[in-house]
């Protein structure tokens, strides 16, 4: 029996929606961070079986590994714990990530995590969910052209910053065929060159304020940041955020002087980047404000992958 645990990602925007001329495809910046939790327990069984939130991918995943070592045995896939889908956390690939290297541990093969991430159909668009279940931390994805996986690099993410998680309680549209067709969309070419410029200047800005002490540096970058990556996709969402309910969030958790803050990937999650001294008591009062409309945690950024229990 092998177990595998991962925390969420958070995605703080793409440089560009792919195929910029002169500028390699997606890119962008993002986070590990320990909660909400995924964990995924596979073990020897006479037949394939799932059972658990979300397992019919999980078992997709592990199929995929067990197709790719020639085995014919068969595995129950079972997840343990999952956050919702579609909720700006990176679940799709956690999970997939998860089931497929807990497989490959039953099966005792040997894969690196580009070669794993290419059999379970992972980071085609973004390499920080691929990078980040291996190594934790703050991922800088550089893009990439052609068919290879993103380049990617990890910094580790200061212990004494924390992440309220504030996700209001609606259904998120962006994924599937919608998500297709918003990065199939024809764009004015000069006017994404421009952004996608600005774009890959200000995640320089965003990286050096990180390496800094200073979190209302830092977050004021980021905040802006991701403003400036949400306007790429403003006329498919209907605006720099999601829905109203995303930009209610931002607006109230900058009116409270954090820095900070933004949409998570396609939302509805809304990301705060707080002191840990002060985390309890935003916590609480963000509780208050958005009492029966979001769900509203504390978590911390994780500087390690997976692990295998």
């Amino acid at each position: 029996m092998t177990t595998i645990s991962t925390g969420s990602r958070l995605h703080f925007g793409l440089f560009n929606a792919g195929g910029v001329e002169g500028h390699p495809s997606f890119g962008g910046l993002g986070l590990m961070i320990e909660s909400p939790r995924l964990k995924v327990t596979i073990r020897e069984s006479p037949h394939w079986r799932s059972e658990g939130s979300e397992s019919e991918r999980a078992l997709d995943a592990a199929r995929k590994v067990a197709l790719h070592a020639s085995s014919k045995q068969g595995f129950s896939v079972r997840v343990d714990e999952c956050p919702p889908l579609h909720s700006g956390l990176g679940v799709g690939t956690q999970l997939a990530l998860a089931a497929g290297r807990a497989m490959a541990e039953e099966l005792g093969i040997s894969l690196e995590h580009e070669e794993l991430a290419r059999i379970v159909g992972r980071g085609q668009r973004s390499g920080i969910g691929v990078r980040g279940f291996h190594s934790g931390g703050f991922i800088f994805d550089h893009g990439h052209s052609g068919n290879e996986l993103p380049h990617t690099e990890k910094i580790d993410w200061p212990k004494e910053w924390r992440i309220l998680l504030v996700r209001p309680q609606e259904r998120s549209a962006w994924h599937g065929s919608a998500e297709i067709l918003a990065f199939a969309r024809n764009r004015d070419r000069v006017r994404s060159e421009k952004t996608a410029v600005e774009l890959r200047e200000r995640a320089r800005d965003v990286v050096g304020a990180l390496k800094t002490p200073d979190l209302d540096v830092f977050g004021e970058q980021l905040y802006f940041y991701n403003r400036l990556a949400g306007e790429a996709f403003a006329v498919d969402q209907g605006g720099i955020y999601s829905s109203q309910a995303v930009q209610n969030t931002v607006e109230w958790l900058r009116a409270q002087g954090v820095r900070g803050v933004g949409q998570s990937s396609w939302g509805p999650t809304v990301f705060a980047l707080i002191p840990a001294d002060h985390i309890a008591d935003f916590q609480m009062a963000a509780s208050a404000a958005f009492e029966g409309k979001s769900v509203v945690e504390a978590t911390h950024g994780a500087n390690n992958g997976f692990i295998q229990e």
